[in-house]
């Protein structure tokens, strides 16, 4: 929703904040496909308005095709956050539908992902990485779950020998902005009896004591390095 939608900040400001998640899943699940749209555009951009323009021209200097659709404010405040996840995604189809309608296979895969977004709660979840630690008997998983409300990270901690879950909790959670979120973490290191996870350039940002693990105690140090991260905001 840009400056030229017809609707004013904050409002605008934190529309677009809440539907990041479902750009993020859609964009992704699209690329996956590897689909040609046999046109001369690669992105398209679907911008709620004040009122129906209709399929608009592209935008200058880029390969993005825009499309204008009535926003309806007033029903869209009135409503519960997962009519509001699927009055977004209405708009997303029938923006689709006008571009392409004589292409119903990729209207009917949009579909098939829309279906599979709502089978997972809209829960943007990823797995972001996995390690084991043989030595240890030890897998470490960190799950990345995107809502309309929050961006977190997710650590599980699992033996290897019996499969018992060590540890499952949150361990970051921020605003559903990638910005704020990705620098916060990048690896994940077993050292000097210490499970670290490392922030963007690979320094220690979050300090577990191997021993606390073990005994199923979710405990960790918060490093200086990188972004400042305030536990408050968990």
């Amino acid at each position: 929703m840009s400056y030229d939608s017809g609707f004013k900040d904050p409002f605008r400001d934190e529309f677009n904040l809440s539907i990041n998640f479902i750009n993020n899943y859609i964009s992704k699940k699209i690329q996956l496909l590897n689909l040609d749209t046999t046109e001369d555009f690669n992105t398209i951009h679907i911008e709620p308005t004040f009122m129906n323009v209709g399929v608009n021209k592209k935008v200058a200097g880029s390969k993005t095709i825009k499309i204008s659709l009535y926003f309806d404010k007033e029903y869209y405040m009135s409503i519960g956050e997962v009519d509001k996840i699927e009055y977004c995604l209405k708009l997303v189809y029938d923006g689709c539908e006008q571009l392409f309608k004589t292409n119903n296979f990729l209207l009917l895969e949009l579909n098939n992902i829309f279906i599979t977004f709502k089978e997972a709660g809209y829960i943007n979840r990823l797995l972001y990485k996995t390690k084991k630690f043989k030595d240890n008997k030890l897998e470490v998983k960190l799950y990345r779950d995107f809502t309309s409300t929050s961006l977190s990270l997710n650590l599980i901690v699992v033996n290897l020998e019996n499969k018992e879950v060590l540890l499952n909790d949150i361990l970051i959670k921020t605003l559903p902005d990638e910005l704020c979120f990705n620098p916060l973490f990048k690896d994940i290191i077993l050292l000097n009896n210490q499970l670290i996870i490392t922030e963007f350039q690979n320094r220690p940002k979050f300090i577990f004591e191997l021993g606390d693990v073990l005994q199923k105690e979710f405990k960790f140090k918060v490093t200086e390095f990188g972004l400042t991260y305030r536990l408050e905001m968990m």
